[in-house]
């Protein structure tokens, strides 16, 4: 039998929307922003963790054990990375500076965000992230529209970060990116907004003992999926949604 869930109350969930918009605004459009050469993404996560950790000690070790297998995994190929770079003669502070934003930062990413979601509430996490997603989706269909104010927003992003956007070829070659650093991300964030929809989507129907079946908003969903990859040019979320 489970343990019954924690209550919260409705501030708690609010919070926890929040934080989630602000995590996923700034891994979105901020993916560049650095204090002292460490990605200030990384600063706000590691606090927001740090507060869960005081706050929420049980939701904390929930998390752990349930994607502890996750996180062996990240420590495996961590460990497999270390090994072949040592073998290649790579730096020390290269593979420590490598091992911490990949393999440390999924970790950590992957409990923060499942307290959060386990807060907030799986439909509202789902919403959140589709909203954020979606302004982004909107800078990219005006970029594709060539109106200036989608390539001004992304460029006034670049500068406050620092970017050179003379080197972002997707930029100089008018491909639509959205508020994303490239395309490419551009379309991984309306893959994620998808997933993390239908998987909301899902849980509301009850659907985790039984086999799923037809969904119109689910359908509606993967069609807004292919429109964003359309918008920024990207054709495997076409081919996977097919």
């Amino acid at each position: 039998t489970p343990l019954p869930q924690p209550s919260v109350s409705s501030m708690e969930r609010a919070l926890a929307a929040i934080c989630i918009a602000v995590l996923v605004a700034m891994n979105i459009a901020l993916i560049s922003w650095k204090i002292g050469g460490v990605p200030l993404r990384g600063v706000v996560a590691g606090g927001i963790l740090g507060a869960l950790v005081v706050l929420y000690p049980e939701r904390i070790m929930r998390a752990v054990n349930r994607f502890a297998p996750v996180m062996w995994l990240a420590a495996g190929l961590a460990v497999l990375g270390t090994f072949v770079s040592l073998i290649n003669g790579t730096a020390p502070d290269v593979i420590f500076k490598a091992v911490m934003e990949v393999h440390v930062q999924i970790a950590l990413t992957l409990m923060l965000a499942a307290v959060l979601a386990d807060i907030a509430g799986m439909k509202t996490t789902a919403m959140v992230f589709a909203m954020v997603v979606g302004g982004s989706v909107l800078i990219g269909l005006l970029q594709l529209l060539d109106i200036d104010a989608g390539w001004n927003a992304r460029v006034m992003l670049g500068r406050f970060q620092g970017e050179d956007m003379s080197t972002n070829t997707s930029f100089l070659h008018g491909r639509p990116l959205g508020l994303a650093f490239s395309p490419i991300q551009f379309a991984t964030h309306a893959a994620l907004a998808f997933a993390v929809y239908a998987a909301a989507r899902e849980q509301g129907r009850g659907l985790i003992d039984r086999k799923p079946d037809a969904d119109l908003l689910i359908l509606m969903a993967l069609g807004a999926l292919c429109v964003a990859s359309i918008i920024c040019g990207t054709r495997s979320p076409i081919l996977g949604a097919v």
